[in-house]
């Protein structure tokens, strides 16, 4: 018997246990368990400089506790391919750099002159680097490729000036004179060349899509380097001439000059045969204006039947997807781990895989994804191997998205009654490319044509992953409670609210700090089951005035499947309907996407 103010201990009442939080998330590579790290920039920062220096981190960490064998791999990095991009690009440049200047070897004939195109593209391109530098930009993808595409621009105007130049040496006339009268001829076809090219790429700045930020930099890059190159061929090109030009008359005396009289008779050739033709054209000028016209209809009838895809921007071809599974909403953590360690090990198995990062518990907490975690939901990063690695293994490499598809479906025989989506990572990263968005004041309206307009969008070849934001959540138990019968038993909402919150799914407001750390308290009821009707109604309450109350004397119990969440769009209620293309060209997706909206749309306009 306990008397009235005698103290109570926990231990009295409850079991007290130091244990660990419970298992919402699992991350494993290759197999292995691990703890998962994802890491984003802040949104001023360069991702290629974070990587680096989280990159130069672990290793200090890792020899730090080279005893406890603490080892970082980082199982999926997208500055990989940036930088792959990036080295590619400069590679292409100076590959760029290196041919123009063999071309104008071989069309002007001189070394002399090719030393001055060589001079001239470095000093159009220092222009652009000031400019970048003064805007802010970086040499990033869109940067490199407009300094790629204009290396051929940036020898128009030096080339056109050399050419002029060098017919006045030809006629013996004095260095410097040849430099002035050669460019002065040819000024004015210098400037038209080179404002051509600007007027093309100079309205790009004004564009006002979406896409203007990242094509402004592009834009600004090549009009910049067009006008110094056209300041050059008006400025250095003549005067590097006027100083190291030299007339040009070629003698067969060794073997790089018979090389060079050997081109200047096949390139005469060419042109007198080209002469023919063009003679050809301009006296049958009905036939060649019909042949044209033809071209043209021909060209608007491929892009009309949709032959060449459309899409804004291409992943790529990366040999790395993601792979979403979803098992059924009742799926246990426990049950959804077991099995992902199975489809794993399959995975694992083929030759192509080289690495497999998978996380257990949701897309929360995976690697480049902003879903929400749930435990029947596990996510895999495949990383395939390189051609020369599988040519090396007797494999042959097969394009990522065929890799997809076998995967899938030999999955789906093996580990049925599971949902796999997937989506192939490239360059540039992006969420569904297709997102419709539909709303009105009926909720159960919306999500009618929502579905319907779902299982339309199945049926088209390449519609991949279609889901709908608002789904059906977990089943539940809804606890509706009297407000009459309440007031009388001595409850009110507040004080129901948490004892129901402690029973379901305890309570963590308490802290216990030891040595420095704190520790969260949680307090839950034993044996009681969460998911039995009859434990549900028979959950006791205590009211103030002591006396033992059953949910059941003051509330409705009932089972229901609420919404996963709620939507709204301008105040009303909305579901977002989105979609992947896998193995379909966007543009063909959407275009089908348009005649079933049409179609749905006539249907409900004739009913």
């Amino acid at each position: 018997m306990i008397l009235a103010g005698s103290p109570i201990y926990v231990r009295d009442i409850a079991e007290v246990v130091d244990g660990i939080k419970e298992t919402s998330s699992i991350s494993r590579y290759n197999g292995k368990n691990g703890i998962g790290l994802l890491l984003k920039k802040q949104g001023d920062a360069n991702a290629v400089d974070v990587s680096r220096l989280v990159r130069e981190k672990f290793k200090l960490i890792e020899k730090d506790y080279t005893n406890s064998g603490v080892k970082f791999i980082i199982a999926d990095d997208s500055t990989d391919s940036t930088i792959a991009a990036v080295n590619s690009v400069v590679f292409d440049l100076l590959l760029a750099v290196i041919l123009v200047s063999l071309v104008m070897l071989l069309f002007l004939r001189s070394f002399r002159n090719s030393f001055i195109v060589i001079i001239a593209i470095p000093t159009s391109l220092v222009t652009a680097f000031a400019v970048m530098w003064l805007m802010g930009y970086t040499l990033n993808l869109m940067t490199l490729l407009a300094m790629s595409l204009i290396i051929g621009i940036l020898v128009d105007d030096a080339v056109v000036v050399l050419e002029n130049i060098q017919k006045h040496l030809d006629k013996g006339e004095d260095k410097q004179m040849a430099a002035m009268n050669g460019r002065l001829e040819i000024g004015f076809a210098a400037l038209s060349i080179t404002l051509v090219d600007v007027v093309v790429f100079l309205p790009i700045l004004f564009l006002q899509v979406f896409v203007a930020d990242m094509l402004k930099q592009f834009s600004i890059v090549v009009v910049t380097s067009t006008l110094t190159s056209l300041l050059v061929g008006f400025t250095l090109t003549p005067w590097l001439a006027s100083r190291i030009g030299k007339r040009e008359d070629l003698k067969p005396t060794n073997i790089f000059n018979k090389f060079l009289l050997l081109f200047e008779h096949q390139l005469e050739n060419f042109t007198n045969w080209y002469g023919r033709k063009l003679e050809w054209v301009l006296n049958h000028k009905i036939i060649f204006t019909g042949v044209v016209l033809l071209l043209f209809l021909m060209t608007l009838g491929i892009m009309k039947q949709g032959i060449i895809g459309k899409e804004l921007i291409s992943t790529g071809d990366q040999g790395k997807f993601r792979m979403v599974l979803e098992f059924d909403k009742a799926t246990s953590i426990h049950q959804n781990n077991l099995i992902s360690q199975d489809i794993e090990r399959y995975i694992l198995q083929q030759p192509e895989v080289a690495t497999l990062f998978s996380n257990i518990g949701g897309p929360s907490t995976g690697i480049g994804s902003l879903g929400v975690g749930s435990a029947n939901k596990s996510e895999l990063t495949i990383q395939l191997k390189a051609k020369e690695e599988l040519k090396s293994l007797g494999h042959k490499k097969v394009p990522t998205e065929t890799f997809m598809k076998k995967l899938r479906e030999d999955l789906k025989s093996k580990f049925p009654s599971i949902n796999y989506s997937m989506s192939s990572l490239g360059l540039i990263p992006r969420s569904a490319p297709i997102e419709i968005t539909l709303s009105g004041s009926n909720q159960n309206l919306v999500m009618k044509a929502g579905n319907e307009l779902k299982n339309a969008i199945e049926k088209i070849p390449g519609a991949d992953n279609v889901r709908l934001s608002v789904e059906a959540g977990s089943a539940e138990y809804k606890v509706i409670p009297d407000n009459d019968k309440m007031q009388r038993l001595g409850l009110n909402m507040a004080y129901v609210g948490m004892n129901l919150r402690t029973a379901f799914t305890g309570n963590n407001d308490a802290k216990m700090t030891e040595k420095g750390v704190e520790y969260p308290i949680r307090i839950w009821l034993d044996e009681f089951k969460r998911q039995n009707y009859d434990d549900v109604q028979h959950l006791s309450i205590i009211n103030l005035l002591g006396q033992n109350i059953e949910v059941s004397q003051f509330a409705h119990v009932e089972q229901d499947n609420s919404p996963s969440l709620l939507e709204r769009k301008d105040r009303q209620p909305s579901v977002t309907l989105t979609s992947d293309a896998l193995g379909s060209h966007l543009g063909q997706l959407l275009m089908m996407l348009l005649l079933i909206l049409k179609k749905i749309h006539c249907q409900r306009e004739f009913r």
